[in-house]
């Protein structure tokens, strides 16, 4: 749907504008006028003869022109009508501001109605429940909440589905200024998607930052975050809404894994997409975006007034993941013969010492730092105390030192309470943003050094594909399952795909389980085969390490009592470190894939993480070094590490089994995958058909 006569709207007509002051219309108009919109104005009101110096026409076809947007203020009872009569004229869009699903004129069933004509005459409608729009480097703001007519336009667009945070965000005192604030509201027609496609494609738009509480179009959603990741567009996101999993229903440890928490930041992930969890943190980022998109390498250099601080800051840095530049001898040598007797360079560097000459001190001090190769961000982390005189120097000497950098500089506070709005004004009229707090803006930081780190991953290579008539076999056996298949069968299917499944052999008798065993070789394993039993350690369905004949017989004859006749056997694989495989499909975002530490208490550490499954092998690394387990992987202490190598091969091949059938199933589960320092067997699977 093109969405440029909506905003980039010539023309517009206020319904429901009249010149009461309390008049919600009219401040809609007003807006419009006091902003200075270019385009042409007009209220639509049965009565009224003039709103705000504009025309006034009683009804939609009563006007000489068709206007591209309709701001619609009126009761529900009114909304399908002026619709119908705004899509019969050929009207291209409309704002929706009501509510039909709360109050005295709840009625539900008019968001469907509204849909239905917007499909009807292909109209693009914000709303309903919307607080408008603005698109302020056209001067256009359609919303019925004072608008500050001198609001500059600027670079950053707000995609929210709070109208809170649609007004606090556009009302903020940062200087952070935006080309497009937009309030999605209930998305009757228009979602977030269709928004953040309309606002990459805009050249003004150099970041982009989203409020959402759910993606009503996931693949739309997916299809602009590659756009962005393409155009190297930073986007900002805050996902509530995170810890609704619905997790009960699930059969397999996966599921219980792979919530919607792990599902959106595997996402973001994989598009390079910022997540930040608090307003703050976003608004901290969203400012460093504005003036700073990328950074040459991730080393940050701090120069501060507080020994104190600096080790809280240091502290901080470390946690959050902030490299700290080292510097090189040169550079110290230089700080040396600027800092006074007894303060040592170092990085970051507090060197007030006796505060002899701090402006010079600051300013020579700075322009080292900066220009030391391992620098990427110079930093500028004072606390700007409001009524201290130090405050007005660190600020002179940062202006002094700027034109000589030709790094990206920024400031940050440590404490917000007690800083200097005027100075923080000064240093962001001058274009170096100010970090408010050292948590959020050390992790505004780490979102600036991974954005300039992103790389977008190579296409898809399949490793291990079957053919295609093997892949329709087994999709049409999954179709018709109707229940999870058992151990046998999952890793019958998984073998395909060259997935390393030990041996093993299905027994209905205690006469066929000796048998296979002594063809096997002991040691082996039993394992109840129930058809009603999924998780075999849990109801004692295991027994290893079986060494002859009477092992065997004995506990055969104990699990066949406890849990029925059908059992597998299978040799013992060798003692390794245990991993968990994983799909969960999401049902938003379809197939996942989870790797993590396997074993009975997969559950209890839950040292997982989730993915995309459209990998590489670098990917795939980076996943595994991601794991708190990942030593014991490497070799810890002594110990051997696993094969690396054939673990990522294994991945990989699991990949492509989900990019194969993985939307035909509803959970698998590999646990544990036994990893030696020379190869890999699954020796236990689950596979869950939709």
């Amino acid at each position: 749907m093109n969405l440029h006569k909506l905003f980039d709207a010539q023309s517009i007509a206020v319904v429901g504008a009249s010149p009461k002051p309390s008049s919600f219309g009219g401040v809609v108009l007003k807006n419009l006028v006091d902003m200075g919109y270019p385009g042409q104005l007009c209220a639509i009101h049965p009565k009224a003869t003039e709103v705000h110096g504009q025309p006034v026409f009683t009804s939609l076809t009563d006007m000489p022109y068709v206007p591209d947007c309709i701001a619609l203020a009126v009761a529900n009872h009114h909304l399908l009508r002026m619709l119908t009569e705004a899509g019969e004229l050929g009207i291209p869009s409309a704002v929706v501001f009501g509510d039909p699903t709360v109050g005295a004129g709840r009625a539900p069933e008019l968001e469907g109605q509204i849909a239905d004509l917007a499909a009807q005459f292909d109209m693009a409608i914000i709303g309903a429940n919307a607080m408008g729009y603005y698109a302020l480097h056209r001067k256009l703001v359609v919303s019925g909440y004072p608008v500050d007519p001198e609001k500059p336009a600027g670079n950053v667009a707000l995609i929210t589905h709070s109208g809170t945070v649609f007004d606090s965000f556009s009302q903020n005192n940062r200087a952070v200024n935006f080309n497009y604030v937009i309030s999605a509201g209930n998305e009757t027609v228009l979602n977030a998607s269709d928004y953040l496609r309309h606002v990459l494609d805009d050249p003004a738009t150099k970041v982009v930052a989203m409020y959402l509480e759910t993606v009503r179009d996931p693949q739309g959603f997916l299809m602009a975050l590659q756009v962005a990741a393409e155009r190297r567009i930073p986007i900002v996101a805050l996902k509530t809404g995170l810890s609704e999993r619905g997790q009960a229903m699930a059969q397999a440890h996966t599921g219980a894994l792979a919530g919607g928490a792990e599902a959106y930041a595997a996402i973001f992930k994989h598009y390079g997409v910022h997540q930040v969890f608090t307003l703050d943190e976003m608004m901290d980022t969203v400012e460093l975006f504005s003036n700073i998109q990328y950074v040459d390498v991730d080393g940050v250099s701090a120069l501060m007034e507080s020994g104190g601080e600096r080790s809280m800051f240091v502290d901080h840095a470390t946690n959050i993941g902030v490299t700290l530049a080292t510097l090189s001898d040169d550079t110290n040598a230089r700080l040396a013969e600027v800092l006074e007797e007894g303060v040592a360079p170092d990085n970051p560097l507090d060197a007030f010492g006796s505060g002899h000459d701090v402006v010079a001190t600051y300013r020579d001090c700075m322009l080292a730092m900066a220009a030391d190769d391992a620098t990427g961000l110079m930093l500028l982390a004072v606390d700007l105390a409001r009524d201290s005189y130090l405050s007005h120097d660190y600020v002179e000497a940062t202006l002094a030192a700027q034109p000589d950098i030709k790094k990206p500089l920024a400031a940050l506070v440590n404490l917000t309470a007690g800083a200097n709005d005027e100075l923080m004004a000064t240093l962001r009229a001058n274009g170096v943003p100010v970090l408010m707090g050292t948590d959020t803006g050390l992790k505004a930081i780490r979102h600036l050094v991974h954005h300039s780190q992103y790389q977008q991953p190579a296409a898809f290579a399949p490793i291990g594909q079957p053919s295609a008539d093997v892949v329709s076999n087994i999709r049409q056996q999954l179709a018709d399952a109707n229940s999870a298949l058992d151990e046998a069968a999952s890793k019958a299917i998984l073998a395909h795909w060259g997935l390393p499944v030990v041996s093993e052999q299905v027994v209905d008798t205690a006469d066929d389980a000796l048998a296979t065993a002594q063809s096997m070789g002991y040691p082996v394993v039993l394992k109840t085969a129930a058809e009603n039993v999924l998780h075999k350690s849990d109801a004692g369905g295991i027994v290893l390490n079986i060494q002859n004949d009477a092992q065997l017989q004995a506990a055969y004859a104990e699990l066949a009592a406890r849990l029925g006749q059908r059992a597998l056997v299978q040799p013992m694989a060798p003692k390794g470190q245990e991993l968990l495989l994983g799909m969960k499909n999401d049902p938003q975002f379809g197939p996942l894939l989870v790797v993590g530490l396997g074993g009975i208490f997969v559950e209890i550490y839950k040292d997982v993480v989730t993915s995309v499954p459209q990998l590489e092998a670098a990917q795939v690394q980076s996943l595994l070094e991601s794991l708190q387990g990942y030593p014991l992987l490497a070799g810890a202490r002594g110990q051997s590490g696993v094969a690396m190598d054939v673990l990522i091969d294994t991945v990989m091949r699991f990949a492509t089994f989900i990019q194969d059938i993985g939307d035909v199933l509803s959970e698998v589960d590999i646990n544990p995958l036994i990893m030696t320092s020379e190869q890999g067997y699954i020796v236990d699977a689950l596979l869950i058909p939709k």
